[in-house]
């Protein structure tokens, strides 16, 4: 709630973070295509990747009904969510990081103790976004048709435990609706383990639709310009432009700068406002 204070936000917390992983358990998603059983993994997570007889898509986006239900004798719960659809309409898709990108979490201070008090003890109605990348976004959202038919998608390090706590943020400023992908907390091994688990992640976005093309977002704070550039070179033809917000590290700052002068070729702009943002669209011919 809005009025919570820093004790009910800590407790918050902890319940968030006091997941229960039971792996083996059957759990059947409902939706419109029929039912599709699918298994827990050993923390507890699961992954629907089944074919479906939608019929094609329709112009504009659209949200798809889904229910998971736990098929077990011990548990009996049951959850709904809804699955994106992108038009046929769509531009480009826009996939940002969320982190440094729309709110600032201190991701680059010192053992990132800004970090954890951000997300510890701040409830995420008090948390405020970046100057006018709401505005931003929902332009890119409209692209050049003025209509919010260009998809959405957003892409942190943070655990799929602050799903919650993220998406009332997102929900609450008013950001364009999209799918929040979010991390597993346990360690595993990955290709392109140095950049994280997120190069996997907006991987899997870009693969997912082969046809559409991609502006993506992030800061300087961390890899996202090392993993952006990567998936600019292994999909060229599909990565239009790419946007990085400064942070205040000089340190990093000069890296970041380093890397956008030796790759001169991608449509990628360092910006230090979201109104910086917005030129280097309508440069791109993207509003």
């Amino acid at each position: 709630m809005e009025t919570d204070g820093i004790l009910r936000t800590l407790r918050n917390f902890y319940k968030r973070m006091g997941s229960d992983e039971k792996q083996g358990i059957q759990v059947d998603a409902q939706w419109s295509c029929g039912v599709s059983e699918v298994i827990s993994d050993r923390e507890g997570y699961i992954n629907l990747n089944t074919s479906h007889d939608l019929g094609p898509c329709p112009t504009t986006n659209s949200w798809i009904d889904l229910q998971f239900k736990l098929n077990h004798e011990k548990f009996d719960d049951s959850i709904s969510t809804k699955i994106l659809r992108p038009g046929t309409s769509a531009e480009f898709a826009l996939i940002s990081d969320i982190d440094d990108t729309i709110i600032h979490t201190g991701v680059a201070s010192r053992f990132k103790w800004r970090l954890l008090v951000n997300s510890i003890v701040i409830n995420p109605f008090v948390r405020r976004p970046f100057l006018g990348v709401r505005d931003f976004y929902q332009a890119l959202q409209e692209g050049k048709s003025g209509k919010p038919t260009n998809p959405v998608f957003y892409v942190s390090n943070s655990p799929w435990n602050l799903f919650g706590y993220l998406n009332t943020f997102l929900d609450y400023h008013n950001f364009p609706k999209g799918p929040l992908i979010l991390r597993d907390i346990g360690i595993k091994p990955m290709e392109h383990a140095a950049f994280g688990g997120k190069y996997g992640r907006v991987k899997e976005i870009i693969d997912a639709f082969p046809n559409m093309n991609f502006v993506l977002s992030g800061d300087s704070a961390e890899v996202d310009t090392d993993i952006y550039l990567q998936l600019a070179r292994e999909y060229p033809n599909q990565i239009h432009s790419i946007f990085i917000r400064s942070v205040k590290n000089k340190k990093r700052m000069k890296r970041v700068k380093e890397l956008i002068e030796d790759n001169q070729d991608v449509n990628i702009r360092l910006i230090y406002d979201s109104s910086e943002g917005l030129a280097f669209a309508k440069e791109l011919d993207l509003l």
